[in-house]
């Protein structure tokens, strides 16, 4: 699954918080996940249990935020599958048909 870094990841990520960095809150983005359920450390990332390495490039994107360089938003991918999204009819007010993501 590919993943984007935008310009609100990195603005509201935290240096050297290894669930608040711009990594970990673009995941819990992503998957709908509480950023607590997200491990970001150096090399490797921890998704509720399960484990990924990470690559060259995600490590030194990391780096450089932590080291307070200037990033820009990117793409990555990690080995998952995308979360089910669920479409729902809801009536709105008016008998009016309204398709909505649950």
């Amino acid at each position: 699954m590919w993943l984007n870094v935008t310009e609100r990841d990195i603005r509201n990520g935290k240096r050297g918080d290894v669930h608040k960095c711009v990594i970990a809150k673009c995941i819990a983005r992503y998957l709908n996940l509480d950023p607590m359920d997200v491990f970001v450390g150096g090399a490797n990332i921890w998704i509720k249990h399960r484990y990924f390495t990470t690559t060259k490039k995600l490590q030194s994107f990391i780096q450089d935020f932590d080291d307070g360089l200037v990033v820009k938003p990117f793409s990555f991918s990690l080995p998952i599958k995308p979360p089910k999204v669920q479409a729902r009819l809801v009536v709105a007010r008016k008998e009016k048909k309204v398709l909505q993501y649950a």
